[in-house]
């Protein structure tokens, strides 16, 4: 028997670990627009955590001190390749970026058979990717 797809989720939120929860406030806040709504320690142990919002997109920022570095280095864990946000102009947002990050990748451009894809990556203070895409559909 198949089970039905529930198409009513969507997205609550994006966990990202962090080593500096307050570096990367600073970054999703200053860099990215992003607007620190609450923050909290968990109930179960030494994690923080800081939530951020920006238009509909909401970030958590988890904090665990040390173990958070054992985490990163583990490969046979499942961790975040990247976020996406797509922008209505990536050369204005290439250019407003630019001088704002210690990495920025080239503007690249893949041509597929319904649309342009425009995109470049940046990284957050824990080398977390972080795309931008702007897609322009053919007609």
């Amino acid at each position: 028997m198949k089970q039905k797809i529930n198409k009513e989720y969507k997205i609550h939120h994006i966990a990202v670990s962090v080593n500096n929860l307050d570096k990367s406030i600073e970054f999703y806040k200053n860099i990215l627009g992003f607007r620190p709504t609450w923050r909290f320690n968990s109930s179960n142990g030494p994690t923080e955590i800081q939530y951020l919002e920006n238009n509909s997109i909401k970030l958590e920022l988890t904090s665990r001190g040390d173990k958070i570095k054992s985490f990163q280095t583990r490969k046979d864990e499942a961790r975040i390749k990247h976020i996406s946000f797509e922008v209505q102009n990536i050369k204005n947002s290439f250019q407003f970026l630019n001088d704002k990050v210690s990495f920025i990748s080239n503007i690249k451009e893949k041509i597929i058979k319904e649309a342009i894809i425009t995109y470049f990556f940046i990284t957050d203070p824990d080398g977390i990717e972080i795309e931008f895409i702007q897609i322009q559909k053919n007609e």
